[in-house]
């Protein structure tokens, strides 16, 4: 009785087995289907991230570069000038050039001093 059993077991896996692999291949080629689009949608938003991450990066780089030589020439430029302002008031005083760094120093001074309670009260 158990040998008829299990014939009609192995019959019936025998008779299912076609059909149960073709579904099984038509799913698996679905689902591969499936994955390689996914999966191109991602690597291309992916790679379109990288270019616009890249292209910022580049310009952030490009403006800072740009702006540290503007304000290192204003620096520099502003230093000249000080410096000759300084020197042509030392002459016209007559005093000599310590005069002339003197005042200059306290115009910047009181002019930084001003700028300081002008910022302080618009924090307020």
């Amino acid at each position: 009785m158990e040998e008829i059993v299990s014939e009609e077991t192995q019959e019936q896996e025998v008779v299912e087995s076609p059909l149960m692999n073709t579904i099984s291949d038509v799913a698996s080629s679905f689902l591969q289907i499936a994955q390689e689009n996914v999966m191109g949608r991602i690597q291309e938003m992916t790679d379109d991230v990288i270019a616009q991450v890249q292209v910022a990066a580049t310009e952030i780089v490009q403006n800072a570069v740009i702006l540290f030589i503007i304000v290192l020439l204003g620096l520099i430029g502003f230093i000249f000038t000080i410096v000759g302002l300084s020197l042509w008031l030392g002459d016209i005083s007559g005093f000599g050039a310590w005069f002339g760094f003197l005042i200059v120093g306290i115009i910047i001074f009181i002019i930084a001093l001003v700028a300081g309670l002008m910022q302080k009260n618009k924090q307020c």
